[in-house]
């Protein structure tokens, strides 16, 4: 979940291919596929790892 947030927030304002704007649960998705792994609800875990 940290190198999924930390990538979310490194590539804040890129857009996907139907131009539009990229949310935290694309990119957890890609991850998620990526290490073939189930990150179960990500807000929380956002929250657990990035303090607001």
């Amino acid at each position: 979940m940290e190198l999924a947030c930390g990538s979310f927030y490194l590539i804040n304002g890129l857009q996907r291919v139907d131009n539009k704007e990229l949310h935290l649960i694309d990119v957890t998705c890609i991850f998620e596929k990526m290490f073939n792994v189930n990150l179960g609800d990500i807000y929380k875990k956002e929250e657990a790892v990035i303090p607001h």
